[in-house]
């Protein structure tokens, strides 16, 4: 089972069927608050567009950083400066958390599928006196409850593909990398719930999908859908 190329939120099944990946199933939920902050961002004339694709492709770089350091590669210099620069500078915070936090990989930029869904796992390593933890690092300002819904989709990839090491992993950890560093640790007993609550989430998406696919396909298109 692979990714797909052609676009960045599907995945390939074994039946080679299209398939969402975790992030673009939550993407269906209404954050809390972002009308409040869209509008705050329009008075200070600020395009909410351009906002998000710049937030998105720090994101992006940053993960990209984390992975050539933890490959020992060296990474490419984006062509924006001050972009380069904030990205630079949220890796060298990475590099202070990973010093303190001493975390010995198991996994790392692992893709899982299932026949529903696919997901890249940031990292599997083990810390806190060889505790294995599944980690997702963020380049949000703080840790938000969503965040650990993505990891309860992870967590069910895993315990399909592999459920020894499911049955190994004891804690869920969200690393946010800002100005500073943010963490939030969830125990696995906890993330039962995300986990059902990531197969509800599924279930709305594909549930939406049909709907807009059988009443609304003219606007599809615009929708960025298909």
């Amino acid at each position: 089972m692979k990714v797909n190329e052609d676009g960045p939120h599907t995945y390939i099944n074994s039946k080679n069927e299209e398939i969402p990946s975790v992030t673009h199933i939550l993407s269906i939920m209404n954050k809390a608050g972002i009308s409040t902050w869209a509008n705050a961002l329009g008075f200070k004339r600020i395009s909410l567009r351009n906002f998000l694709d710049e937030k998105a492709l720090i994101g992006t770089l940053v993960h990209e950083r984390i992975e050539n350091h933890f490959q020992n590669t060296e990474p490419k210099p984006y062509i924006d400066a001050s972009i380069d620069r904030e990205v630079n500078q949220r890796l060298e915070l990475f590099k202070v958390w990973e010093r303190e936090a001493k975390p010995n990989v198991i996994w790392e930029e692992k893709e899982f599928t299932n026949e529903r869904y696919g997901g890249k796992i940031d990292l599997l390593c083990k810390m806190y006196g060889d505790k294995i933890v599944l980690l997702d690092f963020k380049t949000s300002k703080k840790v938000h409850a969503s965040q650990f819904l993505q990891l309860g989709g992870y967590l069910n990839l895993i315990k399909e593909n592999d459920p020894d090491m499911y049955n190994s992993i004891e804690l869920c950890q969200i690393v946010a990398i800002s100005d500073k560093v943010r963490q939030e640790v969830r125990s696995i007993k906890e993330m039962q719930v995300y986990m059902e609550a990531f197969e509800l989430c599924y279930q709305l998406y594909t549930a939406w999908d049909a709907i807009l696919r059988s009443q609304w396909n003219e606007s599809l298109e615009k929708l960025g859908i298909v």
